[in-house]
């Protein structure tokens, strides 16, 4: 069976991955300038299991029932690269640059949110990835969306406060906090009114060509460890379970980034 070559897009460009082992992260692949040619190292690497979001990216899926694409926000250091095939994948370098920062970079800026910074690319794309297909997120979306996200030293309420200021039904400047079932404001944190407003039609938007291309086709790669093939009929199920002795059923393929951390560790 030849092997796939992966199809997706980075920030607005194309690209294109032949012979990729199917064990291969996002996030190593992002960072690796000899794979990516460019390392996108805003993505960060801390736990490796999905469990401190510095690593966070947001995904853009072209959904045809609904005729547009749809966005979240996943952890790049547990997502098989494999896996964004057909797929826009969006980092703290597409949003923002230190010429022009994205208006959510500039309100973490803003609000004292950002001490060492390693955490902050994580945050923003975490809130990112909800308010691309949320505008109207609430400040209880916010809080929900960045609860994977882990900060050991600004602390968080800054941080929750500059995410909070996105949401339109936010209306406090202040620093504001739950004490003994009261709520307790604390002095202005930050200015609003001198906020860029975030502006839909400016981000980059999910492209055309993968539309186009994105129709159900078999995958097959091979790598050290594993060969994976993702099936599109019984057919090619049953044609796998007939040429391979092990064959596991995979849901996600997280479990193969988790496996391979476990066989690294252990050997």
């Amino acid at each position: 069976m030849e092997v796939s070559v992966l199809r997706f897009n980075v920030n607005g460009k194309d690209v294109r991955v032949y012979n990729v082992d199917p064990e291969t992260s996002l996030a190593d692949y992002l960072r690796n300038e000899q794979l990516f040619l460019v390392g996108l190292t805003g993505v960060k690497l801390s736990c490796e299991w999905g469990a401190c979001g510095s690593c966070t990216v947001t995904l853009g899926k072209w959904n045809h029932k609904l005729g547009k694409a749809t966005y979240k926000a996943i952890n790049a250091c547990i997502y098989p690269l494999y896996m964004a095939h057909h797929k826009l994948i969006l980092t703290i370098e597409g949003i923002g640059n230190s010429n022009r920062l994205h208006p959510i970079q500039e309100r973490l800026a803003r609000s004292h949110g950002t001490q060492c910074g390693f955490c902050s690319p994580g945050f923003v794309m975490a809130a990112y990835g909800l308010l691309r297909e949320y505008p109207n997120a609430s400040i209880h979306d916010i809080k929900h969306a960045v609860k994977g996200n882990l900060c050991r030293c600004t602390g968080y309420r800054p941080i929750l406060q500059a995410l909070y200021s996105c949401c339109k039904e936010s209306n406090s400047d202040s620093c504001v906090y739950e004490e003994n079932g009261r709520t307790i404001t604390n002095g202005d944190l930050f200015e609003s009114a001198k906020f860029p407003v975030i502006d839909e039609t400016q981000e980059i938007l999910f492209p055309p060509s993968l539309i186009m291309e994105n129709t159900a086709s078999d995958l097959y790669l091979e790598g050290a460890r594993v060969k994976l093939l993702a099936p599109v009929s019984w057919k090619d199920i049953d044609d796998c379970f007939g040429q391979y002795n092990e064959v596991k059923i995979l849901s996600s393929g997280q479990i193969t980034r988790i496996s391979w951390l476990h066989f690294k560790t252990h050997t």
